[in-house]
C-alpha cells in the first residue's frame, strides 16, 4: 500500500516507515505482487467490499484526531478508535504502549506551533496509512520534517499498532554564480 497508494514509495523510506531491511521490502513487494495477480485472477467474477467507505471511515478518523490535537485533547479522540493498549513505535527507537506517548507528542507540537493537514488516506480492512503535511512554526521553519506517515494496523476496527515515519527534507539545491 505504501508503495503503490502513498507518497512513501522509496524503498528505504518504506523500509523505515514498517521497521524492516530494505531487502526485507523488495522480497514482500515481489510476494505482493504474486498474490494480488493470483488474487485479480481468481476473483475477477466477484463482487468486493466497498473500500471507499473503509477510507471514508478511516479519514474521518484521522481528520477527528488531528482537530482534537490542535485542540490540545487528543486522548478522547484516541480512544474513539485506538485500543487503550495500542503498541506504537516510530523514529530513533521510540516504543510506547498506551495514548501517553502520542499525547505528550502532540501537546509538544501544539505548545511548539506546528500545524497539521492531513494529505491522504489509504485503508484496507485490517490496515491504514495517513500521511500528514507538517507545518512548522514560522520563526522556526525546521522544526519538523514536511511530513509523517502513520501505519496503522487494525484488528476489529481498533487501531491495535501504530508506527510514525517522518519522511525526509529534501536538501536546498545549490545554486552556482556563473
Amino acid at each position: 500500500m505504501l508503495r503503490y497508494f502513498s507518497g512513501v514509495t522509496a524503498y528505504q523510506d518504506i523500509a523505515d516507515a514498517c521497521g524492516v531491511p530494505v531487502g526485507t521490502v523488495r522480497s514482500r513487494l515481489s510476494e505482493a505482487r504474486g498474490k494480488l495477480t493470483r488474487a485479480l485472477l481468481a476473483t475477477a467474477d466477484t463482487t468486493h467490499g466497498n473500500i471507499r467507505a473503509v477510507t471514508a471511515e478511516r479519514r474521518s478518523q484521522a481528520e477527528e484526531l488531528l482537530s482534537a490535537a490542535r485542540r490540545g485533547a487528543p486522548v478522547p479522540a484516541l480512544a474513539t478508535s485506538w485500543l487503550p493498549t495500542v503498541a506504537v513505535s516510530g523514529p530513533g527507537g521510540m516504543r510506547a504502549e498506551g495514548y501517553d506517548l502520542l499525547a505528550h507528542g502532540f501537546r509538544q507540537d501544539l505548545t511548539a506551533g506546528v500545524g497539521y493537514r492531513l494529505a491522504n488516506v489509504v485503508a484496507s480492512s485490517d490496515l491504514a496509512i495517513w500521511e500528514v503535511a507538517l507545518q512548522s512554526p514560522p520563526e522556526d521553519p525546521f522544526h519538523c520534517p514536511p511530513s509523517a506517515v502513520w501505519v496503522l494496523h487494525l484488528r476489529a476496527d481498533w487501531v491495535e499498532r501504530a508506527r510514525l515515519f517522518h519522511t525526509r527534507r529534501e536538501p536546498p539545491a545549490h545554486t552556482h554564480a556563473a
